[in-house]
């Protein structure tokens, strides 16, 4: 705050300040910085320039910590090279996943505001033959402070055998994941960017995704946009694409391009 150099900072997000539970109990520097917005105030507007990752996220920069937009610049996240359509995965990376040969694929945190529970609601509500023909694989490491929540979701279903936890997985076998899913659904609350729908449009996977904060600014019509927090919404979004093949191949087309 001292200093007499030129100061740029980047903010990704404003997650913690509406979402104050997802900050981790581990991190206490960063939960006595979240919980006082006029110290994160003040060093931003101390900056010189500040960079974040969408238009969404500029506004609410402005909005929640009162920084003048002039100072705001947009700079949009790219997506890596190592994500793209060629692959094709193999015998070696089904078995050593243990993966459906057709799934609905989830990439991401498991943090309530990621709607990981709806994504569980959703399925439930696709017809029983659906259900038998899919599965739903989420990928991304448990997080046992809010990973039951979505066990108690699929316990009420019935649905143990039709969902697959893969953990973390390896950044090299992320695109294979891509590729080999069906569908990837989005259904987060509130994302500062939002990479896997884009990655997984890269890769020439159909999305579909919750209409809210930057992924309504990202992705557009190039995926499927339904109500946020919305199980039926969702679940309508999600049979749309899989009752129609020339449909998934149309947002296949469209993500690529997009």
């Amino acid at each position: 705050l001292r200093g007499r150099c030129k100061k740029i900072l980047t903010v990704f997000d404003v997650i913690p300040f509406l979402f104050p539970n997802a900050l981790s109990k581990s991190r206490l520097l960063w939960r006595i910085f979240y919980r006082a917005p006029a110290f994160a105030e003040r060093i931003l507007r101390s900056a010189d320039a500040v960079l974040t990752a969408s238009q969404h996220t500029k506004r609410d920069i402005i909005r929640l910590l009162r920084v003048p937009p002039e100072k705001i610049y947009v700079v949009w996240s790219g997506i890596e090279s190592r994500f793209h359509a060629d692959y094709q995965p193999d015998e070696d990376f089904w078995q050593r996943y243990r993966l459906p040969r057709k799934f609905l694929l989830y990439v991401g945190r498991q943090d309530p505001y990621k709607g990981l529970a709806y994504f569980v609601e959703a399925f439930a509500l696709l017809p029983e033959a659906m259900q038998r023909e899919y599965r739903v694989v989420i990928a991304g490491k448990t997080d046992a402070r809010y990973i039951e929540d979505v066990h108690a979701v699929i316990r009420r279903h019935r649905l143990q055998d039709a969902v697959l936890f893969l953990d973390y997985v390896a950044d090299d076998a992320l695109p294979l994941l891509y590729s080999a899913a069906t569908l990837l659904v989005h259904p987060s609350l509130y994302e500062g960017f939002g990479l896997p729908p884009l990655e997984a449009m890269a890769c020439g996977t159909p999305v579909v995704y919750a209409d809210t904060s930057s992924l309504t600014e990202l992705l557009g019509d190039a995926g499927t946009a339904v109500a946020p927090a919305s199980a039926p919404a969702l679940a309508q979004g999600m049979r749309q694409l899989l009752e129609d093949e020339l449909l998934r191949q149309m947002f296949r087309a469209k993500g690529l391009a997009h």
